[in-house]
């Protein structure tokens, strides 16, 4: 995906769509904030990730800590 966002951003595009549907996808600065939270195995952090803005939706619990998926 990130591959297809920076060909996006070669474009001109401001929002990333969906290589299969279109669809919009998101932009690509929150594109690019979710990539840096991501952790690659060889780029493993001690740090644990923060997601500020989002709530569990289950428990209502926030910032969720660690991956988050949606």
């Amino acid at each position: 995906m990130k591959i297809w966002a920076d060909h996006q951003v070669t474009m001109g595009e401001k929002v990333v769509k969906c290589p299969f549907c279109r669809e919009d996808f998101g932009s690509i600065d929150y594109l690019k904030e979710q990539y840096r939270n991501t952790v690659v195995p060889h780029m493993a952090q001690s740090r644990t990730i923060q997601h500020p803005n989002t709530v569990c939706r289950v428990c209502n619990q926030s910032p969720i800590e660690g991956k988050c998926y949606r």
